[in-house]
């Protein structure tokens, strides 16, 4: 009888069998996926705070020509 454990190879013996070289690669490979997902990130929050900024500063024109607006038609 052989049990299920038994059966399966435990990853360090898997580990055992690749070449230093393809280790090497696949580990370049993630590092570089990480690296441009990150890059990905940052190009999509920098877009968000540009929007937040115009919002902010929109919000601070309308409120100042309101001001204005509302000094002419008292004068």
């Amino acid at each position: 009888m052989t049990t299920e454990r038994s059966q399966k190879q435990p990853f360090r013996a898997i580990l055992r069998g690749v070449a230093i070289s393809k280790k090497l690669q696949f580990m370049v490979f993630v590092f570089v996926c990480i690296f441009f997902a990150v890059l990905g990130l940052v190009f999509l929050c920098s877009g968000f705070t540009s929007a937040a900024r115009a919002y902010v500063q929109g919000e601070g024109s309308w409120s100042k020509a309101q001001k204005q607006a509302t000094v002419r038609l008292q004068t």
